[in-house]
C-alpha cells in the first residue's frame, strides 16, 4: 500500500542539527507539518463515525533525552499554530485530505489485502471531518494541546477532548504534582473519555522496545541506526490495524527507507528458507539456516558484533530456490550487448517446445548453452550482492552436472504473435510485448546502476509446465488463481508435474521507456537508453552431500559443529 511519505535530506538534517543544540528559534519543515497535520485529520476523521479508542502519532527522530524536550516544544508551538491560524489553515488541511483519500483508496486496500475479512470503512466526507475539526479548534487552548491526564479521586483517570503530548522515554513521568501525568498512559475501563483521546507520542528507546502504540496512524521516523535487529524492533506501525485500516501513513528519510526495504528482502528471504525446510522434511539444526548481508550501499548489520557469538561467513548456492536479477548496469555497451546476445541466443534455441499465452518455452535446453550465454550477459558485479549473473554462473558451472538439463522461457505482456518482416525482436518468426517495470528511488551514488526491485509475474514460474498436467495438479490442490501460489505450492506443484528438478530460466525484456504506476515517493520511470534483459532462475533442490559450494560474505549463518 503507498503509506510512505518522504522526509526530504534537507528536511532531515535541519531536525539533526536543532534536535541536539539550545536553539529554539527554528520553523519546523514540511514534512513534519504534514505528519502531525495527518493526524489531526485522522483523529478528527475518526471521532465522526464515532470511533472511542485511543488514536496516536509517534515521533521518533532521535534516542536523547534532549532531543525529545526540543522536538516536543516545536510540536507543542506547530499545534498552536494550526488552531490560530484557523480557519485559514482550513484550505491546507482539506487539500492533504483529499490528496491522501486518493493515494490510498478503499479499492486500493483490497486490491492488495486479497482476502482480508474484515468490513473496512470507507474515509468519512469531508464536511464530517470539518464540523469534528472546528470543535476540535474551539476547545480551549489549555484542553486543545495538553500534557496533563488528570488523575481522578477514585483512581481513574480523566482524559480531555484535545490532543494529549506525551514524552515516553527513560525520564518521563509526573510532570507537576500527583495530579498530573506527562508519560503515556492509554484509557484502562472506568477511565472518563467523552470523544477518541488523541496522543502525539516523542520519545526514543522506550519506543523501541515492545510498546504498543494504540490506534498508530501517523509515524515521523529518523533514527539513523544500521542494526537489523534494532530496526525492526522500532517498526512500531506493524501489527492490526482493525476500524483504521486506510488511516496509517509512515514518513522516513531515504536511509531509513532503504534500510526497512532490505530488511523486508532479508525476511522474505528467511521465510523462502523456512518453506523449503517444510518441503524437504529437514530443519534449521540439520542445515543453518542463512541470514542475508546488506549491500554496501544500504549498510545494514544483522546486530551488533558481540551479539554474532557462533555466527560466521556462510558458503551460498541457490540449491532449491529461486533468484531474480534485478540490479542492472545503464552503460549503453552494456545494455546493447545483452539485447544482442539475448536475441542471438534464443533464435539459436530453434523452435519452441510450448507457446503459452504471454510466453515461448524451450525444453531441454543443454546447459552448456546456458553457461555460454550466462558469460556474455553482462551483469552487475557488487560485491555483496550474491544473485548476480556472474555469481549465478559461477554456482552453475560448478554443479552442470547435475543441471544437464534446462527450460527457457521468453516472457512477456500480451500475447505471443507472428513477427513482421524487419521486426527487431523476432524470435523464430514469433515475438511478445516487453514488460513495464519501474525503478526504486535511491541515494546511493551509484548513477550507473538501478534497481527495480521485482521482475517476474509469479505465474511464469509456472509457463514451462504442460498446460493439462498443471491444470490437473491445480484443480486437485484446490488452487483457483495462480496469484495464490506461494514458494511452497509452486515446489509441490512442480514436484507433481514431473518437472521439479529441472532449473528454469526466464528471459524477460524490460520496455525502455517502462512508467511507474506505483508509489511516486519511492519509484520512478524506468528511462534507459534502450530495453534491459531482465533474468530469472529457478534451480530445483537435487545437490547432494558433499558437493562443491562457493564462499561468500552475503549470507551469514550458524556454526552447527559447536
Amino acid at each position: 500500500l503507498n503509506i510512505v511519505r518522504k522526509i526530504s535530506d534537507d528536511d532531515r538534517d535541519l531536525i539533526v542539527e536543532k534536535q541536539n543544540s539550545d536553539e529554539i528559534d527554528w520553523k519546523v519543515p514540511s514534512s513534519f507539518k504534514e505528519a502531525i497535520n495527518w493526524f489531526v485529520l485522522c483523529l478528527v476523521a475518526l471521532r465522526s463515525r464515532n470511533y472511542t479508542r485511543p488514536v496516536s502519532m509517534m515521533i521518533h527522530t532521535d534516542f536523547r533525552l534532549h532531543s525529545h524536550e526540543i522536538i516536543s516544544k516545536k510540536v507543542e508551538e506547530y499545534l498552536k499554530t494550526l488552531r490560530d491560524g484557523f480557519p485559514s489553515n482550513l484550505k491546507t488541511l482539506k487539500k492533504q485530505y483529499v490528496e491522501e483519500v486518493s493515494n490510498v483508496s478503499l479499492a486500493d486496500f483490497f486490491s492488495v489485502m486479497k482476502g482480508y475479512e474484515q468490513e473496512v470503512e470507507d474515509y468519512p466526507s469531508w464536511d464530517d471531518v470539518e464540523r469534528e475539526l472546528r470543535e476540535l479548534f474551539e476547545l480551549p487552548y489549555e484542553e486543545y494541546s495538553t500534557r496533563i491526564i488528570q488523575n481522578e479521586s477514585n483512581g481513574h483517570r480523566s482524559y480531555g477532548n484535545g490532543i494529549h503530548l506525551c514524552i515516553d522515554n527513560s525520564k518521563s513521568g509526573k510532570l507537576k504534582d500527583d495530579d498530573e501525568v506527562l508519560r503515556l498512559i492509554y484509557p484502562e475501563e472506568g477511565d472518563i473519555q467523552k470523544k477518541a483521546p488523541g496522543f502525539i507520542v516523542i520519545g526514543g528507546n522506550t519506543l523501541s522496545r515492545g510498546l504498543t502504540l494504540e490506534g498508530l496512524i501517523s509515524t515521523f521516523f529518523l533514527r539513523d541506526t544500521n542494526q537489523a535487529d534494532t530496526l525492526l524492533q522500532m517498526a512500531r506501525w506493524l501489527g492490526y490495524r482493525i476500524g483504521y485500516e486506510l488511516f496509517p501513513r509512515i514518513w522516513l528519510d531515504s536511509a531509513a527507507f532503504n534500510r526497512y526495504s532490505f530488511l523486508q528482502e532479508m525476511n522474505n528471504d528467511l521465510l523462502e528458507q523456512w518453506q523449503v525446510y517444510s518441503v524437504n522434511e529437514t530443519t534449521p539444526l540439520e542445515l543453518a539456516p542463512k541470514i542475508k548481508m546488506s549491500p554496501s550501499y544500504i549498510n545494514v548489520k544483522i546486530t551488533s558484533n558481540n551479539k554474532m557469538q557462533n555466527a560466521v561467513p556462510s558458503s551460498f548456492d541457490f540449491d532449491g530456490v529461486n533468484k531474480q536479477v534485478v540490479i542492472f548496469s545503464t552503460k549503453n555497451k552494456d545494455i546493447e550487448s545483452n539485447l544482442t546476445e539475448t536475441k542471438a541466443f534464443l533464435n539459436n534455441l530453434g523452435e519452441t517446445t510450448l507457446e503459452r499465452k504471454n510466453a515461448m518455452v524451450w525444453k531441454n535446453v543443454p546447459v552448456n548453452a546456458i553457461e555460454n550465454y550466462l558469460s556474455k550477459y553482462k551483469g552487475v558485479r557488487e560485491k555483496k550482492k550474491v544473485d548476480t549473473v556472474p555469481n549465478i554462473l559461477k554456482w552453475v558451472i560448478e554443479n552442470d552436472a547435475l543441471l544437464d538439463r534446462w527450460n527457457v522461457v521468453y516472457a512477456g505482456v500480451g500475447s505471443v504473435k507472428k513477427a513482421r518482416i524487419g521486426d527487431e525482436w523476432s524470435i523464430c518468426g514469433r515475438t511478445i510485448d516487453p514488460v513495464n517495470r519501474s525503478v526504486r528511488k535511491t541515494n546511493s551514488k551509484k548513477k550507473d546502476i538501478i534497481n527495480i526491485g521485482t521482475l517476474r509475474s509469479r505465474g511464469d514460474l509456472l509457463s514451462d509446465l504442460d498446460p493439462g498436467k498443471l491444470d490437473d495438479v491445480l484443480k486437485k490442490m484446490s488452487i483457483k488463481q495462480k496469484s495464490d501460489i506461494d514458494e511452497r505450492s509452486m515446489i509441490a506443484i512442480r514436484k507433481a508435474v514431473g518437472e521439479a528438478e529441472i532449473p528454469q530460466l526466464i528471459i524477460y525484456r524490460i520496455d525502455k521507456n517502462s512508467k511507474n504506476l506505483r508509489n511516486a515517493m519511492t519509484r520512478e520511470d524506468l528511462n534507459t537508453s534502450n530495453d534491459l534483459i531482465g533474468l530469472s532462475f529457478m534451480f530445483p533442490s537435487v545437490l547432494e552431500d558433499g558437493g562443491t559450494r562457493s564462499r561468500s560474505i552475503e549470507y551469514t549463518s550458524i556454526d552447527l559443529d559447536d
